[in-house]
């Protein structure tokens, strides 16, 4: 019995450890594909005032996600759809589980301050408090003031799951992680082109102005005053001379090359962003446009990119 003991511990924290690691797995990308679907019909159904509807998606995208954010979306349609008692639940665990901020928790806690007056207004003295036997549950359910177009998360109408209207959680809080996009490569891949090509452009500025400072070096050396015999063209003069153009031709020949190298990255950049497939809630084709220049002393072109 006694050998037996040391595996019987063992399979007994197996077990536990594949239950907790069962309880604390992360959800796939078909799982947060189909909570961020739920959530979209949510808003939805809200903004159609079908609020029932909308809890019911709303406490599906929490059953995958596990996100307590989600219990502030669950109050509120609750909330305005009459359901006062269901939405201070909500409002609760919504404060007790999730960090909010303080101006999010203030306008939270006004909102349950409100619904508890109200209640505690219509309901009789040592009446059955239960929300669906209490007397009076139902003039409650009136007299509790309209819920609040409270602040949405961010500023964007839209989100980054898509029509996500006023289903924000409080001032300032961010929306729940299962929302934010998924990482591309690609998106990565263009923004790093993008740093590429101003790199590039940043050096043929400096290298055009290298080129510039020796072309004004051999106006100096080439200009005779007045009344004045030119230098000869030997020694120091020549080598002066022949230094000023070598280093002028290959600052030139920098430039060129840093344009290049930019005209190269905007197109890769280009590329990377029309070639995205990362969902978001309205796509914008990547556009680019080149435009050549030619000036009294200089040539190159400049381009413009939006995705």
């Amino acid at each position: 019995m006694r050998s037996c003991m040391p595996i019987a511990i063992g399979v007994w924290l197996g077990v536990g450890l594949l239950s907790a690691h069962a309880q604390t797995k992360e959800p796939s990308k078909a799982e947060l594909a189909a909570a961020r679907d739920h959530y979209k019909k949510a808003v939805s159904a809200e903004k159609k005032e079908k609020y029932d509807e909308a809890v019911s998606e709303y406490i599906l995208a929490y059953d995958i996600t596990k996100d307590a954010k989600l219990f502030y979306q669950i109050a509120k349609a609750n909330d305005r759809g009459g359901q006062s008692a269901r939405a201070l639940v909500y409002y609760r665990r919504y404060l007790a589980e999730t960090k909010v901020s303080e101006a999010g928790r203030k306008e939270v806690e006004a909102r349950i301050a409100e619904i508890s007056a109200a209640e505690a207004k219509a309901s009789p003295v040592g009446a059955d408090k239960s929300p669906a036997g209490r007397p009076g549950a139902e003039k409650s359910a009136k007299s509790v003031p309209p819920a609040r177009a409270l602040p949405k998360f961010g500023d964007d109408d839209t989100g980054s799951a898509g029509a996500q209207g006023d289903a924000g959680a409080g001032l300032g809080e961010a929306p729940p992680p299962f929302l934010a996009p998924e990482k591309s490569w690609k998106r990565t891949a263009g923004w790093i082109s993008i740093g590429v090509a101003g790199a590039f452009l940043t050096s043929a500025a400096v290298m055009a102005t290298s080129a510039q400072s020796r072309e004004d070096d051999l106006n100096r050396l080439l200009f005779v005053p007045p009344n004045t015999l030119p230098p000869v063209y030997q020694g120091s003069v020549r080598t002066r001379y022949e230094d000023a153009v070598s280093d002028g031709k290959r600052f030139n020949d920098l430039t060129i090359y840093s344009l290049v190298g930019a005209g190269a990255s905007v197109a890769f950049a280009v590329l990377f962003f029309t070639l995205d497939d990362t969902p978001t809630v309205e796509k914008t084709a990547a556009t680019s446009t080149v435009t050549p220049f030619v000036g009294a002393d200089q040539a190159g072109f400049s381009a413009a990119f939006r995705f």
